[in-house]
C-alpha cells in the first residue's frame, strides 16, 4: 500500500506538471570553503533585451550563500498567461532542482541573497506561476557559465527535468517594456489569487484563501489611500497565502490520485485471490493466478527500488515548502531586512536554522580566562545599540573553550565567558528577559585543538539573534586534525 501511494504521487506530479522540455546547459561549480566565487550568467532569448545577471557564491560551514544582482530587468508578469514570478534555482548534476527563492524584480536593477546546504551545483533563473514552486518551468531566462578555472572547478551538464503545466502568454519579453503604473506587488497578488480561484484551491484551504482575499482588499484600499508600504505588505501577504493554498491543492490531488491507484491495485489483488479460490478445482488456473501474484510481488519490489529516489525528492520538496512559507510572512521579512542590514555594518553574520549567528571579531579568550578584552567590549557595545532598536528579537549567548583541561573546569569556564557577554549586554541596556546564556565546554569545536591557532579559535562566544525561543546548539563531532603526511621510505 505504501509503495502504491508513492508511485501514484510521483505519477500524478509528472502528469499534472507536464512533459519534459528541451535540455539547458549548466555548469556544476565546486565551491571551495570560505572563498567568494564570481559566477557569470548567459541570458536566453526569453529574457529582457540587454538584461544581465551575476552572482557571488561563498561556502562557509554547513551553508553556501548565493548573492545575485541584476540590471535592465523587467517584471515576470509581462509574460502573461500563468506566469507571475521569477525563481532562482540550484541544480545538481544528478538532476535535483532546489528553489532558492523569489527574485522580486521591481525596478531595472536589484539584488537578492539566498542560502543552500549544497556545495557543488549550477544556477539558473526561470519564470514561474507563483513563488515557492517545487519544479521549474521551461521558461528559462538565465543559465550559469563556468567559474574562473584558477579559483574553482566547473563541469558542464544538461538539465531537462522541467515539469509544469504553467505556460506564458508571451514566449519572450525581450522587447516588451514595463509601462504599468499600478504597483507590481498588487498586480502579482491579483494574478496569483486569480489562479488559486481558477483551480479551486479554496476547496482544500479555505482559511488561507479567505485571508488572501482580505489581504488583497487591504492592499487595494491602501493603493487608493496612497500608502505604498501598506500596499507592498498586504500584497506580499496575499501572494504568500494564495500560493500556500495552491500548494495544498496540489498535495491533495497527489494524495487522492495515490489513493485511487492503491484502491485499483487492491481490487486487482482481491480479484486474483478470489479467482484462485473459486477455481481451486482447476489446478492449472490456480497455478496461473498464483504465478500472477508472484510476478506482481516481484514487480512491486523492483518498483520500490526505482521510487526511493522519487520519495526522497518529494520529502525534500515538502521541507522546502515549509521553509518558504515561513520566509514569506510579512513580519519576518521586515524583521530580517532590518536586522541583516544593521548587523552587516558591525560584524560578519551567518543565517542558520536557529537564527542569525553574529560572528564578532575579538570575542576570544586566553587559555583558562573568561575576561573580555577591551576591543571586544567596544564591538559588543555596537551590537547592543542595534538590538536596542529591535526589541522583538531575543538573544542566546553560547560560550566555548578549547579541549585543554578537565571537562568540568571547561564547562564552568565556558559558562563564565557567556555570562560575561550577557552581563555586558545587560549593562548596555538590553533587557535580560530577552537573553539567555549557556556554556558548552569543549563541545562544537570550529577548528582542530592540536594547534595553538585552532585552540584560540575554539575559545569563543557565539551570539544567536532570532524571534521567539532560540534552540540550544546541537552537539557536533570534534574537528579532526589534518592527517600527517606519509614518511618517505
Amino acid at each position: 500500500m505504501r509503495l502504491a501511494r508513492t508511485m501514484a504521487l510521483a505519477a500524478l506530479l509528472v502528469a499534472a506538471l507536464g512533459a519534459t522540455a528541451a535540455d539547458v546547459s549548466l555548469n556544476a561549480i565546486q565551491y571551495p570553503e570560505r572563498t567568494s566565487i564570481d559566477v557569470p550568467f548567459t541570458s536566453t532569448e526569453r529574457a529582457p533585451a540587454g538584461a544581465s545577471l551575476e552572482a557571488e557564491v561563498r561556502a562557509e560551514g554547513a551553508q553556501t550563500r548565493v548573492e545575485m544582482s541584476w540590471k535592465k530587468m523587467t517584471p515576470a508578469i509581462l509574460f502573461g498567461g500563468d506566469i507571475t514570478s521569477y525563481a532562482a534555482w540550484v541544480v545538481t548534476k544528478d538532476g535535483v532542482a532546489e528553489n532558492l527563492g523569489e527574485l522580486f524584480v521591481n525596478g531595472a536593477s536589484g539584488s537578492a541573497t539566498f542560502s543552500t546546504g549544497k556545495k557543488v551545483f549550477g544556477l539558473m533563473v526561470t519564470a514561474e506561476p507563483f513563488p515557492g514552486v517545487t519544479r521549474p518551468t521551461d521558461v528559462v531566462l538565465f543559465t550559469n557559465g563556468p567559474a574562473n578555472a584558477k579559483k574553482a572547478k566547473s563541469e558542464g551538464f544538461a538539465f531537462g527535468k522541467f515539469m509544469s503545466e504553467a505556460k506564458p502568454a508571451n514566449p519572450s519579453i525581450a522587447t516588451m517594456p514595463w509601462k504599468s503604473k499600478e504597483p507590481l506587488e498588487l498586480l502579482q497578488a491579483k494574478a496569483i489569487l486569480a489562479t488559486a480561484e481558477k483551480v479551486k484551491a479554496e476547496s482544500v484551504n479555505a482559511k488561507a484563501m479567505a485571508d488572501a482575499r482580505i489581504a488583497f482588499t487591504q492592499a487595494e484600499n491602501s493603493s487608493r489611500g496612497g500608502s505604498s508600504k501598506a500596499v507592498t505588505d498586504y500584497s506580499r501577504r496575499a501572494t504568500a497565502l494564495a500560493s500556500e493554498a495552491i500548494r495544498d491543492l496540489y498535495r491533495k490531488r497527489a494524495a487522492d490520485e495515490a489513493a485511487r491507484i492503491a484502491a485499483e491495485q487492491k481490487a486487482k489483488e482481491d480479484a486474483l485471490k478470489q479467482a484462485a479460490l473459486s477455481e481451486a478445482d482447476k489446478r492449472k488456473q490456480t497455478e496461473t493466478a498464483l504465478a500472477q501474484l508472484e510476478d506482481l510481488k516481484q514487480k512491486t519490489e523492483l518498483d520500490l527500488q526505482q521510487t526511493k529516489q522519487a520519495a526522497a525528492a518529494l520529502a525534500a520538496a515538502k521541507a522546502q515548502l515549509e521553509s518558504e512559507k515561513a520566509a514569506l510572512q510579512k513580519e519576518r521579512d521586515a524583521l530580517a531586512a532590518r536586522l541583516g542590514g544593521a548587523l552587516d555594518k558591525v560584524a560578519s553574520t551567518t543565517k542558520t536554522a536557529r537564527g542569525m549567528v553574529v560572528n564578532l571579531e575579538g570575542i576570544s579568550f586566553d587559555t583558562g580566562k573568561a575576561t573580555l578584552k577591551p576591543d571586544t567590549r567596544v564591538t559588543i557595545g555596537k551590537l547592543a545599540g542595534i538590538l536596542l532598536m529591535i526589541p522583538e528579537l531575543n538573544i542566546r549567548i553560547e560560550g566555548y573553550t578549547d579541549s585543554t583541561g578537565q571537562a568540568a573546569t571547561n564547562m564552568k569556564l565556558s559558562t563564565e565567558r557567556a555570562k560575561n557577554v550577557f552581563g555586558l549586554l545587560r549593562e548596555q541596556g538590553i533587557d535580560e528577559a530577552r537573553m539567555a546564556y549557556e556554556g558548552y565546554g569543549a563541545e562544537n569545536p570550529i577548528a582542530a585543538n592540536d594547534t595553538a591557532e585552532g585552540r584560540a579559535k575554539n575559545r569563543r562566544v557565539e551570539i544567536i539573534v532570532a524571534e521567539g525561543q532560540i534552540q540550544a546548539a546541537p552537539k557536533a563531532a570534534p574537528v579532526a586534525a589534518p592527517a600527517p603526511a606519509p614518511k618517505k621510505k
